[in-house]
């Protein structure tokens, strides 16, 4: 299972694929650019590192820039992740 960030909306720019939670997303580069995403599996996403901050839980499947906003997740404030 894995969960693949997009810097920009449909899929568009610098990807990050990973099959682990993360409670840093400095450490990958990819702190605050998230714009667009694929998950294979329930996930937790968090606005802050270390799992802080607002939460959002998204079920398998794809989402662009208005797929996440419609989740309430803003663009670009994805800081941290588990499932």
């Amino acid at each position: 299972m894995a969960v693949t960030l997009y810097q920009h909306d449909l899929a568009g720019g610098e990807r990050l694929k990973v099959s682990h939670p993360i409670s840093d997303l400095r450490d990958w580069n990819f702190n605050d650019k998230t714009s667009s995403l694929i998950v294979d599996q329930k996930t937790t996403f968090f606005e802050d590192i270390n799992y802080g901050g607002a939460r959002w839980e998204l079920s398998a499947g794809k989402y662009t820039l208005g797929e996440l906003a419609a989740h309430g997740i803003p663009n670009d404030v994805i800081s941290s992740f588990y499932f």
